[in-house]
């Protein structure tokens, strides 16, 4: 059931079909015809409602992102026969230009407005948290930057009682879909390129793929206690496998001959309960719910926590060993700006009792320094200890009302945690920097300890630097500093002895705090490594404006 016009039909086989008739040598006018084909989406329609127990009423009026929408044809076919507001994302690059492009004209003819594809990668998901009540995505996650960060702007952006499906290879079972050859189970991609490179295949493509599996997929989900895992596709492949039930789509139909073979050795049966024992079942069919908020649960209010804990804090921000430790990454960064352009005028946002302020203030002598804060008591505290000629403390709600670039450096020190949309933040710190920011939080898996304490989230490696690509800004240096201190092990410590909340971090320090801070500080500042651990400090510069040749002087 193909319903574009002939024209398109060969535009999808001169692209898409030609370019993974090269990988699969699979025709390229069944690739194009397969991957236009309204009855795979029913197919796909059918496999959700059937895994979450719903009807195809339950689906009219529900709001649906497809992370990867391609041709956009599940999208076209969901509004079109199952009354499904549907939306979906597919990045424009490289090798997808063409497809962008194709969508677009797939959904005019279609009748539907293209503007529901939009242009965005799965990293970066344009949405508030809590919009979709379905997300579906298939064959996609492989081809993504960061599958585990996809998978959690997923989640972010799925409502409570939503449910969500994402299907993609399994590479530790044992045959590779995108090349149609075997494979050999949990290689990795270097040992990947010479095995297809064996098969005869050009192995440039397998260095685009993730090789996602089930385990990877297992640890993804460990940060996120927010959903439950309703299937991860063994019994969807033992049936298919018992029954030879699936449909020759793309190269399945040489997959389907190997399996009719070992029908008539009599080994099937065998292979699929030592495949789904192995976790070799392939796809990984993810489905999962997440979870409506315990009565009464309530996120962390942050205004509260820092308005009564500041004036308890101070000792430990301006002694303790992590606060001295992050301001010695500061000075670090700081280095790497150009002398011959040091900042004049430094904003700190979010600067809480001020001591990493004052920090910049010692060590950027010749510039203004000016520290802001929502919080009425951490600029109480600031204004009370901090005393520099250069050094400003404002106790503000929002900056909006500070002009566009007035500051050559943005700084922001571990608050980005604690912020709901740190998104809007970043940019409001890329409108006012003319030339470079600054920023620090923890990086990897939240403990409850950080949550008592106001995180909202912990960043993934690369999540901000793509998005600080977004806003017109490029690194300079980046740390994801700390091994082995500030690392898991060192944070378990921290969550077993409730930091933030002991008296190791509250209150005045003695005279042997203040030693045995200086002890740690020490291992901290000259044992750790930059490059590796859970504490990211990144310096970003403003990308320059390009003037078109033609409109220059």
């Amino acid at each position: 059931m193909i319903h574009v016009s002939e024209a398109i039909l060969r535009r999808v086989t001169a692209t898409y079909g030609t370019v993974f008739e090269a990988t699969s040598r699979v025709p390229a006018a069944k690739l194009a015809r397969d991957v236009l084909d309204e009855e795979k989406v029913h197919d796909q329609v059918e496999l959700f409602c059937r895994t979450f127990g719903l009807t195809r009423e339950d689906l009219r009026g529900k709001r649906l992102l497809e992370v990867g929408s391609g041709f956009g044809i599940f999208l076209a076919v969901l509004r079109r026969d199952y009354g499904v507001e549907s939306y979906g994302i597919e990045p424009a690059a490289d090798l997808f230009d063409a497809t962008s492009q194709l969508a677009r004209e797939i959904l005019v003819e279609y009748g539907i407005d293209a503007s529901i594809s939009l242009n965005a990668k799965g990293e970066d998901l344009p949405f508030p948290d809590n919009h979709f009540d379905l997300i579906f995505s298939s064959n996609v996650l492989e081809h993504t930057e960061d599958p585990a960060l996809v998978l959690a702007e997923a989640i972010r952006v799925l409502k409570p009682g939503g449910h969500l499906q994402f299907v993609y290879p399994n590479y530790g079972a044992f045959y590779e879909g995108h090349y149609a050859v075997p494979w050999i189970p949990y290689m990795n991609r270097a040992l990947g390129k010479l095995w297809v490179r064996l098969w005869g295949r050009d192995p440039a493509f397998m260095g685009t793929l993730q090789l996602t599996n089930y385990f990877k997929t297992k640890g993804w989900l460990r940060a996120h206690h927010d959903v439950t895992v309703i299937s991860y596709g063994e019994e969807i492949f033992r049936e298919r496998m018992l029954g030879l039930k699936f449909k020759d789509w793309a190269s399945l139909g040489k997959l389907r001959r190997w399996l009719e073979i070992g029908r008539r050795l009599h080994a099937t049966r065998f292979l699929t309960w030592l495949f789904t024992c192995a976790k070799s079942f392939d796809p990984v069919v993810l489905s999962l719910l997440k979870k409506p908020p315990t009565p009464g649960e309530q996120p962390p209010d942050n205004r509260q926590i820092y308005e009564m804990r500041w004036s308890d804090w101070t000792d430990m921000k301006v002694y303790g060993p992590s606060s001295r430790w992050l301001r010695s990454l500061v000075s670090d960064q700081l280095k790497s700006i150009p002398p011959t352009s040091p900042p004049r005028r430094v904003l700190d946002l979010g600067c809480g009792e001020g001591s990493t302020t004052d920090f910049l203030a010692l060590s950027l002598g010749a510039a203004e320094i000016v520290g802001v804060d929502r919080s009425a008591t951490g600029i109480q505290c600031a204004q009370a200890r901090f005393h520099r000629p250069n050094l400003v403390f404002r106790h503000l709600e929002e900056t909006a009302g500070m002009p566009t670039g007035s500051f050559d450096l943005v700084t922001c020190f571990e608050v980005l945690e604690h912020v709901e949309d740190w998104r809007g933040m970043t940019r409001e710190m890329a409108r006012l920097s003319s030339r470079h920011l600054l920023v620090s939080f923890p990086s990897g898996r939240m403990r409850p300890f950080e949550r008592n304490v106001g995180h909202l989230r912990n960043f993934r490696r690369g999540q901000f630097e793509r998005y600080m690509a977004s806003v017109g800004f490029e690194p300079v240096t980046v740390f994801y500093a700390g091994f082995p201190f500030f690392s898991p092990l060192f944070r378990e410590a921290c969550n077993l002895a409730n930091s933030g909340g002991n008296s190791l971090t509250v209150g005045r320090y003695t005279w042997r705090q203040k030693r045995t801070s200086d002890v740690i500080y020490f291992l901290f500042r000259h044992l750790s490594l930059r490059r590796h651990g859970d504490q990211f400090c990144g310096l970003f510069v403003k990308r320059p404006t390009r003037v078109p040749a033609n409109e220059g002087p």
